[in-house]
């Protein structure tokens, strides 16, 4: 059955019909970095008994199927899956995916592991009618998540370099995305440096860049920059949030000067900061400043709390503040 599906501004012709999941392979060149497999997909589509949205093909006709086959087989080696590689090393692929790969990963992973599952071995599919250039099957991907905002860690900014390359037009790739010039080349400075963490903490590497390149230009000097990079690589870092509190260490020179040391870390640095400089209100009373102290205490989080573990100058002051209401009890009593 053939019909129409609208794009953004494209307007395709594609065949609906039933194609066995060893004829689909997925487009190796899609941006998507991780989270394909699901284990709640999978259940979802178990209760359904198949797919509820067909896959978006083409056919591949005149491609290079083996040079497709192999970077599919070492883009799923490189998510630390085997599963996924087995199978596509016994496919005869017909056609290749442009939007649902996740929906395909997860149905071979069922096929593996519910080998009974015989009614997902044939998928419903809509078949893209032309031949589909580089460029145009990944402006089509691209247009496709833009609609449903469905991007993931990393999938944006890599969506935004390799526009950069495939348009050789910053306008026309930033009109691409929905987004203005300056903030594409943001992104691509984003992507830029989360390559340079990726080693360290994977895919997570987005947030740590994001939370980085969001410092003030004028905090964020490229001697900072390579600081950041060093000790999020080097696991002195552990938590993108934390970055943010840069903006209170960046500003104090004792702070800064401990952070930029090679063993220095945020926490040690936030220990520099004057206590003299964060303000205090005092209340109206004493017993009003106990009853403050007791719920602004209570406000932080164990997860706040525990990045403190250790620190010998904020165990001091906790030992003064004990001492100090042992004193307090001892002359109300």
């Amino acid at each position: 059955m053939k019909k129409t599906i609208s794009v953004g501004e494209q307007t395709f012709e594609v065949e609906g019909m039933m194609i066995p999941i060893d004829e689909i392979i997925p487009n190796p060149e899609q941006p998507r970095m991780q989270r394909i497999l699901s284990a709640d997909l999978r259940k979802s589509i178990m209760e359904t008994k198949g797919l509820v949205q067909p896959l978006l093909v083409e056919r591949v006709k005149g491609k290079d199927l083996k040079g497709l086959i192999e970077k599919a087989k070492d883009r799923y080696k490189n998510f630390g899956d085997s599963v996924i590689p087995e199978f596509l090393s016994s496919v005869k692929p017909k056609y290749l995916i442009i939007d649902g790969e996740r929906r395909w990963a997860n149905i071979v992973r069922i096929l593996y592991e519910n080998p009974e599952a015989d009614y997902l071995k044939v998928l419903p599919c809509d078949v893209i009618s032309e031949s589909l250039s580089e460029k145009e099957r990944y402006i089509l991907w691209v247009s496709i998540h833009k609609m449903r905002k469905e991007w993931m860690a990393m999938e944006k900014e890599t969506a935004a370099r390799h526009l950069i390359r495939l348009m050789g037009d910053p306008a026309s790739a930033a009109n691409i995305l929905g987004i203005t010039v300056r903030q594409l080349q943001k992104l691509i400075e984003i992507y830029e440096l989360a390559q340079r963490m990726t080693k360290g903490v994977g895919p997570r590497a987005i947030s740590y860049a994001r939370e980085t390149m969001n410092l003030s230009k004028k905090l964020r000097t490229e001697e900072v920059v390579n600081a950041i990079v060093d000790k999020v690589n080097k696991g002195l870092i552990k938590d993108p949030v934390d970055i943010r509190q840069l903006r209170k260490i960046l500003v104090h020179p004792e702070a800064r000067e401990e952070f930029l040391r090679p063993s220095g870390t945020i926490h040690s640095a936030l220990a520099k900061v004057s206590a003299e400089e964060i303000p205090i209100k005092r209340p109206v009373g004493f017993k009003d400043a106990i009853l403050q102290f007791k719920k602004v205490i209570n406000a932080y989080s164990w997860r706040e709390v525990q990045r403190w573990k250790g620190n010998s100058g904020l165990l001091k002051e906790i030992d003064d503040c004990i001492e100090i209401l042992n004193q307090v009890k001892k002359a109300l009593s």
